[in-house]
């Protein structure tokens, strides 16, 4: 997981579209998280240090929303909506939430990187988020792990 986010030459080609692909539904951080989390998480991604983020397949379902596939484009904004960047999805694996790698959890950026760190964080999340729908947490439910970069950043102190 960790070289399919590092792009050499060769792989960037591969993952170029063909067209420009269509810009995708803003990233709202606050649909997900409290305000201080959610402008935290923005702000590692304009860090560079989180690369990556994780959601539930049947979230994706349930909100009738697609599965992110290479080349996207979204919008990442702050929690009062502001936009903050543009990222392109660059991988996209869905796996069993107990099948996610240390190396994924290091690219997802957020505590100290580790695996243990991603797995608490996100067992408390995906639990918090299944209760809420009526569901059960298990760790053998598909999350969506999507690997991104940022491809445009508004000049610091630009009006957005």
């Amino acid at each position: 997981m960790w070289q399919a986010c590092s792009l050499t030459p060769q792989s960037r080609e591969r993952l170029a579209p063909r067209r420009k692909p269509p810009l995708t539904s803003n990233v709202r951080p606050q649909n997900i998280h409290g305000e201080d989390l959610a402008n935290e998480l923005a702000a590692l991604v304009l860090q560079g240090t989180k690369r990556a983020t994780t959601g539930s397949v049947w979230s994706f379902e349930a909100e009738g929303k697609r599965i992110p596939k290479p080349g996207d484009l979204s919008v990442v904004t702050n929690w009062s909506g502001k936009p903050l960047c543009v990222i392109e999805t660059l991988t996209v694996e869905i796996v069993p939430f107990s099948e996610v790698t240390a190396e994924f959890a290091a690219i997802e950026g957020e505590g100290d990187g580790s695996l243990s760190f991603w797995q608490q964080g996100h067992r408390r999340y995906f639990s918090h988020e299944c209760t809420r729908a009526g569901r059960e947490f298990t760790e053998s439910m598909l999350v969506v792990c999507e690997c991104f970069k940022v491809v445009y950043q508004p000049p610091t102190g630009s009006a957005a």
